[in-house]
């Protein structure tokens, strides 16, 4: 906690973080359903070097 009391200038308000906590969670959750997506109508059902591979090439986005 001393870092963040030391920068506590540079962040937002807990007010406006929480405000906004909603569409974050919203933001997360369209982006894991749209990963369910992709997965389903192209990579289901083949091996598990190609579920790792998709695993890994989606990490990067996050």
């Amino acid at each position: 906690m001393p870092d963040y009391n030391a920068t506590k200038s540079l962040w937002r308000p807990k007010s406006e973080m929480t405000s906004r906590f909603p569409f974050m969670l919203a933001a997360q959750f369209l982006f894991a359903a749209m990963l369910c997506v992709i997965w389903a109508l192209g990579f289901a059902g083949r091996s598990l070097g190609t579920a790792i591979a998709f695993g890994l090439f989606m990490g990067l986005f996050q």
